[in-house]
């Protein structure tokens, strides 16, 4: 199974204006786990738990922690330049 994949088509999915945010927040969990798996699917990490910091200001601080922790995955495994840009950002967060 490709994590990274399928957490992108979580990600398109949880995006419906259809869904209850309840919803919205389940799907983009699972896209998270999936994208924390593996390098590729960090991005996709990223962008479940800012959506979900985005959704609810209950889940706010257990979420900014979970984006600190793909951000600092994110850090740990580039290398070169892909490295300098992971600190930027992570020291912006």
């Amino acid at each position: 199974m490709d994590h990274a994949a399928w957490s992108g088509n979580l990600l398109k999915a949880a995006e419906s204006p259809d869904d209850k945010p309840e919803v919205q927040a389940r799907i983009y969990a699972k896209a998270y786990e999936l994208g924390t798996k593996r390098p590729a699917g960090h991005e996709a990490a990223i962008r479940a738990a800012r959506a979900i910091i985005d959704l609810s200001a209950e889940k706010r601080a257990v979420w900014s922690k979970k984006l600190l922790d793909v951000f600092k995955r994110k850090w740990r495994t580039a290398t070169g330049e892909a490295k300098n840009v992971a600190a930027d950002v992570y020291g912006e967060k």
